[in-house]
């Protein structure tokens, strides 16, 4: 009976170790740096946040990655990576750059642009700043990495 009661103790504490390393594993993921960043920025980039809503305005219009794909003299719309677009408004003081100072004259459509500027209340961005980018826009997971 003893032995019985023994091996049963053992059994209890095995059983409890596991169930508290899950546990303790299952915890630390929910509180890894990653998981953190990608939940308090989500899907902010390009002004709203994960449940579709506007975030809070230290995040607005920060910054907007897209494809150009209509442009005049004062501004740009661009497509964003959710297919969704945004209007950003040039003025006299934003920068346009490249692998060196470039112009708003750079700017054609089809031309992957970053854009970092102030929100306004109608959605629309005055712009800060433009830089040309080569390649392939980013995915939602390196956006948020």
């Amino acid at each position: 009976m003893k032995n019985m009661n023994f091996a049963v103790s053992i059994l209890l504490i095995i059983i409890s170790s596991c169930v508290s390393f899950y546990g303790g594993i299952q915890y630390q993921q929910s509180k890894s740096p990653a998981r953190q960043y990608a939940g308090r920025m989500g899907s902010r980039f390009n002004g709203a946040d994960a449940q579709g809503g506007q975030n809070n305005a230290r995040f607005r219009g920060n910054f907007i990655n897209g494809e150009v794909i209509k442009k005049d003299e004062k501004s740009l719309t661009v497509k964003l990576s959710d297919g969704g677009s945004r209007i950003v408004l040039l003025t006299a003081s934003t920068s346009i750059m490249k692998s060196d100072e470039g112009s708003a004259g750079d700017i054609e459509i089809g031309k992957i642009v970053m854009i970092n500027g102030e929100a306004n209340s109608d959605g629309s961005v005055n712009a800060q700043m433009v830089q040309l980018r080569d390649g392939n826009l980013p995915s939602s997971r390196q956006a948020q990495e």
